[in-house]
């Protein structure tokens, strides 16, 4: 398979680069402008489902 990059990203660098963007004020929000009025979303609970269901398991 190949890269857009020379080294893929690791576990350690997705899990570090998400928990910057769960701090950021912007990227928390942006989504709730193209979910329809009503849905209900919660960022920090996707983001532990993607990171336990997925982030965890790459090695």
């Amino acid at each position: 398979m190949a890269f857009s990059v020379a080294i893929p990203p690791t576990q350690k660098m997705y899990i570090a680069n998400m928990e910057e963007k769960m701090q950021d004020a912007e990227f928390m929000e942006d989504i709730f402008t193209i979910l329809r009025p009503g849905v209900e979303y919660d960022n920090v609970k996707a983001y532990e489902f993607i990171k336990t269901e997925l982030i965890e398991k790459l090695k």
